[in-house]
């Protein structure tokens, strides 16, 4: 299956808010902000890292400000070695434009994104998978599992507190992600987000083997998250007051020109 399952779940989700040309252009810059990211492993390993050029997500979020954002995945088959958002961002107070970046990293192996004028360094540790149960034993079709995916993705709940407001996270109902690999044992594996509006919060990663199930979560903000899953707490993401220095979980940003006007 491989890029079949992930490409069935690419390009998702809600582009740029309205549509209206400043809007296109965003989206338009954000992209090619993305090709241009320069990716290096420790190791010298780059191919792992490989950048797929279309996101595998699309989103906005008018309340915060930004007005185009996609998350774009780094590995082209298997378990994804990272994912990168790039957001456009008026900022509020001043309304200059922005372009923020977040990284998630999911190996140990350590890596940097970078560009002219940002850099996120990678140094895990990656997020730690646990046994889900009770669960059913993975399914053998593929459209079966993602009955099944879907059903344990729903298990989980997910709560944010953001400058003091505290708001309850929606669970998109179909994976932004899907993967497959034999080598490592996983037979399907699926992205789930939390969203505020259509802005991941949080990403829950569930995987197959051919005996059970297992997940991980990753943070997508700065905002303290509390995930539950049948009603208990299974992790806890601390508020951050800054760019975070280590850690799977990097942010980093800088002032922009505006993307040109379109041609008349």
């Amino acid at each position: 299956m491989g890029c079949v399952l992930a490409s069935r779940a690419a390009g998702q989700g809600q582009g740029p808010a309205g549509d209206d040309a400043a809007a296109r252009r965003a989206a338009e810059f954000l992209q090619a902000a993305a090709e241009s990211l320069k990716i290096e492993a420790d190791d010298a390993d780059n191919a792992r890292l490989a950048l797929r050029k279309s996101p595998i997500f699309k989103y906005s979020d008018p309340a915060r400000g930004y007005s185009a954002a996609g998350i774009w995945r780094l590995g082209q088959a298997g378990r994804p070695q990272a994912i990168v958002s790039l957001e456009y961002w008026l900022r509020a107070e001043t309304d200059e434009p922005r372009l923020m970046y977040e990284l998630v990293s999911l190996t140990d192996a350590p890596f940097t994104v970078s560009s002219a004028r940002a850099k996120l360094p990678a140094h895990g540790p990656a997020p730690k998978f646990a046994a889900l149960m009770p669960a059913e034993k993975p399914a053998a079709g593929e459209r079966q599992r993602l009955v099944q995916l879907r059903a344990l993705a729903r298990r989980f709940t997910v709560s944010e507190k953001h400058m003091g407001d505290f708001a309850a996270l929606r669970l998109l109902p179909q994976p932004i992600d899907r993967y497959d690999d034999a080598s490592a044992g996983i037979v399907d594996g699926g992205l789930f987000v939390f969203v505020y509006g259509t802005n991941p919060e949080a990403a829950l990663w569930l995987e197959a083997d051919k005996e059970g199930w297992r997940y991980a979560l990753s943070r997508m903000t700065w905002a303290e998250v509390v995930v539950e899953l049948d009603g208990k707490e299974v992790a806890r993401f601390d508020q951050l007051t800054g760019f975070p220095a280590s850690g799977p979980y990097r942010s980093a940003g800088h002032v922009i020109e505006a993307p040109p006007n379109p041609e008349p």
